[in-house]
């Protein structure tokens, strides 16, 4: 829909103004490769985990030299990145006291919570139990966009 593909725009523009080339990015919550299909990041520099083997299945016929793997976030996933990226609300289901080591950590991130409320048209659609911790306990500065708070 033509609101997405403006955030869509509107994210690669920014993320393309701050990742620097050869920098290592971690995509969490990868899922079918979205940040892949915004920013052309080479394989060396990336890696995507998602809890989904489908969309990471989907990831890979998209992107097959991309590594990836099947797992939820750990603070042992900071080894050896530099920017950490949450695209559209995955990091809002990570353990608060991970999102602590993330944002401590001395690595850079980019990171879209949901917002107090929100949930995704497609959890309703198909019944979705769902649980995000709500984002204002983190008391971060962020910036509005859309359904998200940005870090």
């Amino acid at each position: 829909d033509p609101e997405s593909q403006h955030e869509d725009r509107a994210i690669a523009g920014f993320l393309r103004k701050h990742l620097v080339p050869g920098c290592k990015v971690l995509d969490l919550g990868c899922g079918t490769g979205l940040l892949l299909e915004l920013l052309p990041l080479r394989p060396e520099d990336y890696l995507g985990i998602d809890v989904s083997q489908k969309m990471l299945e989907e990831l890979q016929r998209k992107f097959p030299e991309h590594e990836t793997k099947k797992k939820a976030f750990g603070a042992e996933d900071l080894e050896d990145v530099d920017v950490a990226v949450s695209l559209f609300g995955p990091i809002s289901y990570v353990d608060p006291d991970l999102v602590f080591q993330l944002v401590s950590s001395g690595v850079n991130y980019f990171l879209m919570f949901y917002k107090e409320g929100y949930g995704p048209v497609t959890y309703d659609r198909w019944q979705v139990d769902f649980h995000p911790y709500p984002f204002q306990r983190y008391n971060l500065p962020s910036q509005d966009f859309g359904n998200f708070s940005v870090v």
